[in-house]
């Protein structure tokens, strides 16, 4: 199923996120040239795609994060030992706590 928001919503995430307000407006209106809509067309661009966006490497890093983001955020259900070991946040947006034993069977 494809990720139907607009690019709008990414790429404001994105300049928030990354302190690169400035470089917001110049790549909406890049998208927007290029016919680029919803962000699963971002999740499909190349880097060709993404130097004829002309956007800022900042920027570009930062809309894959959302994306990216998004991806785990709608993925299968993780307990929250298996997000601490993979180090994303809590459900609840808190940074990940450090585990509390070190399991390492393929060490024993």
């Amino acid at each position: 199923e494809h990720d139907v928001r607009p690019v709008e919503t990414i790429v404001e995430a994105a300049a928030a996120a990354s302190g690169l307000q400035g470089a917001k407006a110049p790549l909406l209106e890049a998208l927007a040239r290029h016919g680029v809509q919803a962000a699963w067309q971002l999740q499909l661009a190349d880097p060709e795609d993404w130097q004829a966006f002309d956007a800022p490497i900042g920027l570009k890093i930062a809309v894959k994060a959302e994306l990216l983001k998004a991806t785990i955020d709608q993925g299968v259900p993780m307990s929250e030992l298996l997000r601490h070991f993979l180090l994303l946040p809590a459900a609840d947006g808190t940074p990940p706590k450090r585990l509390r034993s070190i399991a390492a069977p393929f060490l024993s």
